[in-house]
């Protein structure tokens, strides 16, 4: 089967931009050049505006950008310090929870817009000296309403509702236990989807945290490391009503044999996914990626549609673009682009049109139809 790459428009900017996030109506979250919280936005021609949502955080930032859209929530973080706006509300707030040099900050989770409730995960670096810790915060009354401190490897990975959470424990080598985590009540519980996750973690399996799941369609994707021998493998896990009828399928039929997928990023209404896939080298034998998109539809097996691969190679695999619904082009991915032109660097937004991915889905169905008919 021939696999055509599709094609990209590069929108040249001039004003400053970095990271990307999907916002509401067909906008996208932003940082701007004067390291603000900012809205991208496209006119009926398809122009690009930018529009500064609060005149917050004004520090240099790391590379990290969270958005909860339906709550009006932007976070960003530098060093220890996290920034919080609701642009809602027009409160902003930069705060360090809990000063520490023995843990790592994860990105916090917000586990209710209304109350404007946060957990800030600590995973403690040295595992024999110090416990995890998650710390509660309510941002609408800016206080700390409890601290949860984890004698076990604990990580809390998404939210099913205000007070339950998805939590994985690992016991290093014994395999990890999946459960509901109620932050309020510090209590374990279990449904369908934790304990067929505690099934397969004898073979091992890691979540991306926030990015990977999608409640509302019930699926959710994973890594099961140690399947095959050499190298990862992706599988998407999928449920019925009440966590019922869990499945796991391995997505290794929908690559090469000697290429791996990074982690899976979904666009807010969860018809479609980017990842990147590893294993291609350069030149000099370095390292390089493709970008690749899934189309995810019943009308596929396993409801996910064969790799379409974006055009050119990438040397990095962390995510900082955004699906938004552009209005000419329709749903497209976007990402900020660099290049030298004419001796100078110059900064473009590139959209990749989900219509023209879907082109090439429909073509290699064809291309694979007549080739059994033919056979």
């Amino acid at each position: 089967m021939t696999e055509i790459p599709i094609g990209f428009i590069d929108i040249p900017m001039n004003s400053f931009f970095w990271m990307l996030r999907s916002w509401t109506n067909g906008t996208l979250v932003t940082i701007d050049g004067n390291a603000r919280f900012s809205e991208m936005s496209f006119d009926a021609r398809g122009r690009v505006r930018l529009r500064q949502l609060v005149n917050f955080p004004r520090q240099a930032l790391d590379q990290r950008l969270i958005a909860y859209p339906e709550a009006g929530i932007i976070i960003s973080k530098s060093a220890r310090m996290f920034h919080i706006a609701c642009t809602k509300t027009g409160r902003t707030k930069s705060l360090v929870p809990r000063l520490t040099g023995v843990h790592t900050e994860h990105d916090p989770i917000l586990l209710d817009g209304g109350d404007g409730l946060i957990a800030f995960p600590y995973a403690a670096r040295n595992r024999q000296r110090n416990h995890d810790f998650y710390i509660i915060y309510n941002f609408r009354e800016d206080r700390i309403i409890k601290e949860i401190v984890s004698e076990e490897n604990r990580a809390i990975i998404y939210p099913i509702d205000s007070v339950n959470l998805i939590s994985v424990v690992t016991r290093s080598p014994l395999p990890a236990d999946v459960h509901l985590f109620n932050w309020n009540t510090e209590k374990r519980a279990d449904n369908g989807l934790t304990t067929k996750l505690s099934d397969i973690s004898a073979r091992g399996f890691w979540f991306a945290r926030l990015i990977n799941i999608f409640l509302e369609g019930s699926f959710l994707f994973t890594m099961l490391p140690h399947v095959v021998e050499t190298k990862n493998q992706s599988a998407k896990v999928t449920w019925k009503e009440g966590f019922t009828d869990v499945n796991v399928v391995p997505l290794s039929y929908l690559i090469p044999s000697d290429m791996f997928l990074y982690d899976f990023f979904l666009s807010p209404d969860g018809k479609w996914a980017t990842n990147f896939m590893g294993g291609f080298r350069g030149l000099r034998n370095e390292l390089l990626e493709k970008r690749v998109f899934f189309h995810l539809d019943r009308r596929y097996p396993n409801g996910i549609s064969m790799p379409v691969f974006a055009d050119g190679y990438y040397s990095y695999h962390r995510e900082q673009g955004a699906f938004v619904n552009h209005p000419v082009y329709g749903m497209c991915f976007a990402e900020r682009i660099e290049r030298i032109e004419d001796g100078r660097e110059r900064r473009f937004l590139r959209l990749y049109n989900m219509d023209d991915a879907l082109v090439e889905i429909n073509r290699q169905l064809l291309e694979t139809a007549n080739s059994v008919i033919g056979k």
